[in-house]
C-alpha cells in the first residue's frame, strides 16, 4: 500500500478522501495548521504532522512529506492567503 501524504486533511474534501485511503489499508500523513485538528486527524487513522503550507519553507514542506509514495493537495478550496 502507499504512503500518502495530504495538504489540507483537515477540510471537507482531504478528510473524506483521507478516512477512504485508511480504510483501503494505504498509510496516510494529514498537514494540520490548528492543534486541535490533530486529534480528529488521529481519530480518523492519519498521522498528523503540524505545518501551515504558507509559513512553511519549500525545505520544511520536503521534510513534513519525505517518505509518500503520493502527494495530494486539497488545500484552499474554501480559504484565503493562498
Amino acid at each position: 500500500m502507499a504512503n500518502v501524504f495530504i495538504i489540507g486533511a483537515t477540510g471537507g474534501v482531504g478528510r473524506r478522501l483521507g478516512r477512504l485511503l485508511v480504510q483501503s489499508g494505504h498509510r496516510v500523513i494529514g498537514l494540520y495548521r490548528k492543534p486541535e485538528q490533530a486529534a480528529d486527524l488521529t481519530e480518523d487513522g492519519m498521522s498528523p504532522v503540524e505545518g501551515d503550507m504558507i509559513e512553511m519553507t519549500p525545505d520544511q514542506l520536503a521534510d513534513a512529506a519525505r517518505g509518500a509514495d503520493v502527494i495530494v493537495f486539497t488545500a484552499g478550496a474554501a480559504g484565503s492567503g493562498l
